[in-house]
């Protein structure tokens, strides 16, 4: 019975994502000069979010045929990989468009992010180290 419990979660936290990762890419590309709207933007992410929805038939259909284990990972994984690069891809040029970037400015604004919320994550956990040897 967790199921439809999980389900509205998963859903939930899929929405949330969006509209994290469209705040936070439009933030960035406040901070750039970018003169678009967050409704922009965030039609952009939903929209390349579509190419990720081709691995529930390819999925489907690797287990018709009968694939499981390490071969069923390493189709998921390549195609999985591929879909997230399409859609990165599909992010950059759309903001590009909202925004007014070029393309190589509207990459920094999709990259710059993630590569902030890594960097925090790191100095806050090289503090917690520091802060736990003491």
């Amino acid at each position: 019975p967790a199921a439809p419990f999980m389900s509205a979660a998963s859903c939930l936290i899929q929405y949330l994502k969006w509209l994290l990762t469209s705040a936070l890419i439009h933030l960035a590309a406040g901070l750039l000069g970018g003169q678009g709207k967050a409704a922009g933007i965030l039609c952009v992410t939903a929209l390349a979010s579509l190419p990720a929805l081709w691995l529930v038939p390819v999925d489907f259909l690797l287990l018709l045929l009968g694939a499981r284990g390490v071969v069923f990972m390493a189709v998921t994984a390549v195609l999985g990989l591929a879909a997230f690069l399409w859609g990165t891809g599909l992010v950059v040029l759309g903001a590009s468009f909202v925004y007014g970037f070029t393309l190589s400015r509207a990459l920094l604004a999709v990259v710059l992010p993630p590569l902030v919320l890594a960097g925090g994550g790191l100095v806050l956990l090289l503090l917690l180290v520091l802060h736990l040897s003491v």
